[in-house]
């Protein structure tokens, strides 16, 4: 009989080195190890294992051909993956739950006794089916919690009582295999009602008190997503000023995770080191050969059946930004979950060939309520038959940065783009859709070499969207050679773009909505080119010039000789979209309708015009 140990983090070490201290013979170890995590409590198992000379594996599947019937295995803190018939069928398997089944199955159990400020912790060993948390119960026990205990200090009691459970109870089980001896087990309930989904504690909450952390999960709760970079720049002071009053959860598709994740880590690094209170959640997307097909509906169903595991604990608002159609999946989502839906940056209008207009309208009439960036665009929403006080223009929270202190030391921006005293330009193109991929390309050469051709000094190059008919843009770009003057960038970021916008003598080209809607409250000269944002409004920051070599290049010289004088003319639009005040804008807004059944604010009025 060869006895299999499956475990995890710190409790996984504790058993695993009191069975082996016991001389409880483990044949093999499965553990989730990763030797690039500097968690110092992720490779603990891992660590100890090969230290014994025990042979380690990463998943259960690595193990199929090296067990059969009779064996036996052990799960401690092993929740990265779900045991399936493949192993189930070959061997016994006994778990350790940190709840009194049947209550609180799940992944967080913990969490969710200090939500409900349960007196006591429960612990169970279980057989495992292919159930969660359903497998015939052996045994249980409970322990009391000083609700003044920090959750550390809670834990690291509970901890050494659940460990010293586990590890009599499988040196009981152990010796009755041994001996012949019956197992008794008793029925556990498998209804649906006592499973109870993820909850998360960031780091910076460890020290506060077991009633503090009830206090924070009995928050309303609120959804993010952002799909990729420009998303979460743009919404990222919004998620900071929610999470003051509520619990955030912010959902990321794993497209982000691959193009944007050093983006991602400074975000969540931020949000760790200022303790602001925001979970994280991956979801896959699986967007390797069309984005339209493979996508809405990826998106659509994992956010969905996440949803749907949320009943113990309902989201008062989804929030979602835009026009893109990760975004649209996430909208009809949260509108079929029963979640109210908040749109920012709805209400824009541009008249050209292109999805954004009729996905940005979709979500528009999607949502609950509105947060537009301008008062056009809310009286657009208005004449789409949107209820005037369900709409609020906030401005662009992109303004925010600089009053919660995001933006970068001049002097950091200047020593790795050497922009220097003259004027400058920063060049994004993106793709057009409707549009082959051939002619994309013409057209961005084209407009790149119209702004070469100018006198202006140092040139960022940006990396468009990968939208459908930008794949020869993006392997163009990719083998641009850096220059002293031109420097090519995947993206520079809404912290980066919004310092450069502050401190430098910066024009703006090319057709991104950046152009339009970042500019002005810097009064940062832009030339728009194409017809991209045609209608879109625009302060007086901002010149038009058609796809034209050499207008480009005309128009972008007159605004290099007269750009001292466009800063000055552009004070009149400074605050066209908005004044630094945003997140605290839409707080207040969203607050208003807390206590409104979701019913009734999925439920809306379509306004007819009259006269």
């Amino acid at each position: 009989m060869k006895i299999i140990f499956m475990g995890n983090w710190n409790l996984g070490y504790i058993v695993l080195n009191n069975l082996l201290q016991r001389a409880i013979p483990v044949s093999m170890v499965v553990t989730n190890f990763d030797l690039d995590d500097q968690d110092i409590y992720r490779n603990r198992v891992y660590d100890l294992a090969c230290q014994k000379d025990i042979a380690v594996y990463k998943s259960y599947r690595n193990i199929l051909d090296y067990v059969e019937r009779g064996d036996i295995a052990f799960s401690v803190a092993y929740g990265n993956e779900i045991f399936k018939t493949d192993i189930l069928e070959k061997i016994k398997i006994y778990n350790f739950h940190p709840s009194y089944l049947p209550y609180y199955k799940g992944p967080s159990p913990i969490q969710w006794q200090i939500k409900n400020r349960e007196e006591k912790w429960g612990m169970t060993c279980h057989v495992v089916d292919e159930g969660i948390d359903t497998g015939r119960i052996l045994r249980r026990d409970n322990y009391i919690v000083n609700p003044e205990d920090t959750y550390q200090m809670a834990l690291d009691k509970y901890n050494k009582h659940f460990s010293d459970f586990i590890v009599e109870n499988i040196a009981g089980i152990i010796k009755k295999k041994k001996s012949g001896e019956e197992i008794e087990t008793i029925e556990n309930d498998t209804q649906g009602e006592n499973y109870y989904p993820h909850l998360s504690i960031s780091g910076h909450l460890w020290n506060s008190s077991i009633n503090e952390l009830a206090d924070y999960f009995n928050r309303k709760r609120i959804l993010c997503f952002a799909g990729n970079r420009a998303e979460l720049g743009i919404m990222f002071p919004i998620i900071l000023e929610m999470s003051r009053l509520y619990y955030v959860d912010l959902i990321v598709p794993d497209t982000y995770y691959i193009s944007g994740l050093s983006d991602l880590e400074e975000k969540k690094n931020y949000i760790e080191r200022h303790k602001y209170c925001v979970n994280f959640v991956k979801i896959s997307v699986n967007e390797k050969e069309d984005i339209y097909f493979e996508s809405l509906p990826n998106i659509y169903r994992k956010v969905f059946a996440y949803l749907k595991h949320q009943e113990h604990f309902p989201y008062q608002y989804a929030i979602v930004l835009g026009d893109r159609i990760e975004s649209l999946g996430f909208a009809l989502a949260a509108f079929y979950g029963k979640v109210p839906l908040v749109h920012m940056s709805g209400g824009d209008v541009a008249e050209v060939p292109y999805f954004d207009n009729n996905v940005r309208h979709c979500i528009s009439k999607l949502a609950s309520l509105h947060l537009p960036f301008s008062e056009e665009s809310a009286a657009t929403l208005e004449q789409m038959g949107e209820e005037r006080g369900r709409i609020c223009n906030i401005g662009n929270p992109s303004f925010d940065y600089g009053r919660l202190n995001l933006l970068l030391p001049k002097e950091q921006i200047e020593e790795e783009f050497h922009f220097g005293d003259e004027p400058c330009v920063v060049f994004t193109y993106h793709s057009g859709p409707m549009k082959s991929e051939e002619e994309n390309l013409d057209e961005f050469k084209l407009c790149l070499q119209g702004v070469l051709d100018s006198e202006v000094g140092k040139i960022i190059v940006t990396f468009p969207n990968h939208d459908p008919g930008s794949e020869k843009v993006l392997d163009y770009i990719a083998m641009m050679p850096d220059t002293e003057r031109m420097l090519v960038v995947k993206s520079l970021g809404t912290v980066k773009i919004q310092t450069i916008l502050k401190n430098f003598k910066v024009i703006i080209v090319g057709n991104s909505s950046m152009g339009l809607l970042e500019t002005a409250f810097y009064r940062c000269p832009a030339l728009n080119i194409g017809d991209r944002q045609n209608e879109r409004i625009r302060g007086c920051n901002v010149k038009d010039v058609a796809v034209n070599q050499q207008k480009i290049t005309d128009i972008l010289n007159d605004m290099i000789r007269e750009y001292d004088n466009l800063k000055q003319e552009s004070i009149r639009d400074q605050l066209l979209f908005g004044d630094g005040n945003a997140a605290s804008r839409a707080l207040e807004f969203l607050e208003k309708y807390k206590d409104v059944l979701p019913e009734n604010m999925i439920v809306k009025k379509f306004v007819k015009k009259t006269g």
